[in-house]
């Protein structure tokens, strides 16, 4: 499920998937329908809002500058201007 993250005048998509680590484990619901824009050079903070279990977050291919921590705080300042695809994950702790 594609979402989109303004950096600057560019586009970063996000690809938010919610992945059940376990059988025993329910599977997590990923909340955030949009992620507010970025632009470079500027802090920036999001938190990723999840249902159904205490999820671990984990993301892939952020852009420098930028991080998520266990919680879903999507945060830092971006550096460098460009588009990526991010690849974030949500996992029932």
């Amino acid at each position: 499920m594609p979402r989109s993250l303004q950096y600057g005048s560019l586009l970063l998509l996000a690809l938010l998937t919610a992945c059940g680590g376990s059988t025993t484990l329910p599977t997590p619901t990923v909340v955030t329908v949009s992620l507010p824009g970025a632009v470079q050079g500027q802090p920036y903070s999001y938190q990723l809002q999840g249902s159904g279990c205490v999820i671990v977050w984990s993301g892939q291919g952020l852009p420098s500058g930028l991080q998520v921590s266990a919680t879903g705080l999507i945060s830092g300042t971006p550096v460098t201007p460009g588009t990526v695809t991010l690849d974030i994950t949500a996992d029932c702790q």
